[in-house]
């Protein structure tokens, strides 16, 4: 497998400095008191900015692949029906990974990405700042 194309697009900081502020507050809790409590909070935070801090989206030999840190999601080309641009304003609200009636969203800014319908009725839109560039490149190397 080889990468045909690849696009990040980092997350909001304003969701990301929501979690920015945890840290601080769990820092704050762990120096005036030791609690494994506040500890594992804290590496649980620090998890989450990691595994949250960008959007990957990738068209492969093999197919199609997008997630944040270890929650990605791999697609290949014989299970794609269509790709189209969409807008994630009105269709899901708030970012991260959202599940909705067999719509899972992977969103990192409000805005334009790509609507994945699978052949299995199962949809994904992923927020991306080239939406028009990768369907040209799946169309190219006729995914759909």
């Amino acid at each position: 497998m080889y990468i045909i194309y690849k696009s990040k697009q980092k997350m909001s900081l304003m969701f990301l400095s929501i979690y920015f502020v945890v840290v601080i507050i769990l820092l704050y809790l762990l120096k005036i008191n030791f609690n494994y409590l506040w500890l594992t909070l804290l590496i649980f935070d620090i998890f989450f900015i990691l595994n949250f801090y960008q959007l990957v989206f990738r068209v492969t030999s093999e197919g199609i692949e997008f997630g944040f840190g270890i929650f990605k999601r791999s697609i290949k080309k014989e299970y794609l029906n269509s790709v189209y641009i969409d807008n994630s304003i009105g269709n899901f609200f708030g970012l991260g990974i959202i599940s909705k009636n067999k719509k899972y969203a992977f969103i990192a800014k409000k805005g334009e990405g790509l609507n994945i319908k699978l052949k299995n009725n199962i949809n994904f839109f992923v927020s991306t700042n080239d939406a028009e560039q990768i369907i040209n490149i799946i169309k190219k190397e006729k995914y759909v």
